[in-house]
């Protein structure tokens, strides 16, 4: 089943004006497949902050492939999830770098091999 859904923070004990500009704030909106209520298959979420996941779910958990792109920073990380967590191999991409790795329950994983983790660097910042 395919649908927009709105989700809406409690907002008890605030006047019309300011609930207005909270609720606006703190709207989190998902676009994509249900199953059981539940976020499954693949979709869109968008947080009150402005961040933005989209790719594959399961059981209602960030699971399988899919993009997180953190507003506040332009930062986004490409690749597999597993439970809501970033897991396996992935890339995280900030305006003009990119690190290649491997992610076990969202950190970087150092395993044998990526020792030495791939890191993009334009030209230009390396001979300035």
């Amino acid at each position: 089943k395919r649908c927009v859904k709105y989700f809406f923070l409690n907002l008890l004990n605030v006047d019309t004006v300011k609930a207005h500009k909270i609720m606006k704030a703190y709207i989190i909106t998902f676009t994509g497949d249900w199953k059981r209520d539940l976020r499954h298959g693949y979709g869109a979420y968008y947080y009150p902050n402005g961040d933005v996941y989209e790719g594959t779910w399961k059981k209602g958990q960030r699971h399988g492939l899919g993009t997180y792109i953190y507003a506040n920073t332009d930062t986004k990380f490409m690749g597999t999830w597993d439970n809501g967590k970033m897991q396996g191999p992935g890339q995280l991409v900030h305006l003009r770098h990119r690190f290649h790795g491997k992610w076990e329950k969202n950190l970087v994983s150092w395993s044998e091999q990526f020792k030495r983790p791939y890191l993009h660097v334009p030209a230009s910042q390396v001979f300035t």
